[in-house]
């Protein structure tokens, strides 16, 4: 007699679709716990706390992770505003940065 598998269709354990699940909500919210932000699966499974090896096995989660990536991109929130302030300031004074660059 064999035991009953925890293995749902994710792939994973309900546990680990869980966390994998909430790990893709913090960091697509850009409210990390346990990771700097950046949208990448390294981050996805140590923001969940599971292995990699677990990670790759729950390949439905993996689907609609690159399906967001894929709308999205991979800019944060966070990172687009950044973004966007050193292209404001490069614009507005464009003479400065010449000048800076003589004076080395």
């Amino acid at each position: 007699m064999t035991t009953p598998s925890r293995v749902a269709s994710t792939g994973a354990s309900p546990e680990t679709a869980r966390a994998l699940r909430a790990a893709m909500q913090r960091l697509f919210a850009g409210k990390p716990q346990r990771t700097d932000g950046r949208l990448t699966k390294e981050n996805l499974w140590r923001e969940a706390q599971v292995s990699r090896a677990t990670m790759n096995r729950a390949q439905p989660i993996l689907a609609e992770w690159d399906a967001h990536i894929a709308e999205q991109g991979k800019t944060t929130a966070g990172e687009a505003r950044r973004d966007a302030e050193i292209t404001r300031l490069r614009k507005s004074s464009p003479r400065k940065h010449r000048n800076a660059r003589s004076w080395r």
